[in-house]
């Protein structure tokens, strides 16, 4: 977890053996809220992992975008 820009942002979250990805994302979240209380959460996430953190209370918004500048 990283803050910047007026949220927290989460990437490179995985369960550990045994555990679930809703537990993870349980885990997570209570950390977030104790450390930044005020502040959103964002991620980004597809397929199971997506379907985990919906089922954590997040809203999708639309596919990732990847900006470039070129030279």
């Amino acid at each position: 977890m990283s803050a910047g820009g007026g949220v927290v942002g989460v990437s490179n979250l995985f369960a550990g053996a045994g555990a679930s990805a809703d537990a993870a994302w349980a885990g997570t979240l209570t950390g977030a809220a104790a450390r930044w209380p005020d502040l959103d959460v964002v991620g980004y996430e597809g397929g199971a992992d997506l379907d985990a953190a919906v089922r954590s209370g997040f809203t999708t918004v639309g596919p990732p975008r990847v900006w470039l500048r070129t030279g």
